[in-house]
């Protein structure tokens, strides 16, 4: 599990502190998950566009965050390596349904060159 831990400010000035937990969706961290999700201020869950079970894994995922976070934060869905695009599995109107059916939003993004990673964030 990787953690990623970084100050900002927001747009009103507010200073701020982000901790991304990266728990690459590996089974053998979801009961230190359920903590983490008690203290959450905000969710993102990913998912790769080139492997079918990281997308099939996100279902999973939103059922655990509601039951253990509760349905007050903020979560978003977000697709990444969208710079391997030819090699997508995952359809894109596939994880938009899936985002609206639970009221979230949706964003594709990629880690490597950076896109969409402002919308996102």
């Amino acid at each position: 599990m990787d953690l990623v831990s970084r100050q900002y400010k927001t747009k009103d000035g507010a200073q701020i502190t982000v901790k991304i937990w990266d728990t690459a969706g590996h089974e053998r961290f979801h009961t230190m998950t359920q903590t983490f999700y008690k203290k959450a201020d905000g969710i993102i869950i990913a998912y790769d566009i080139t492997l079918v079970q990281s997308y099939q894994n996100v279902t999973t995922w939103l059922k655990n965050i509601t039951q253990h976070a509760g349905d007050n934060v903020p979560r978003i869905l977000v697709a990444n390596k969208v710079d391997l695009d030819d090699q997508r599995l995952v359809a894109k109107a596939d994880a938009q349904k899936l985002a609206k059916e639970n009221n979230i939003n949706f964003y594709e993004t990629s880690a490597k060159t950076g896109q969409g990673l402002e919308e996102c964030m």
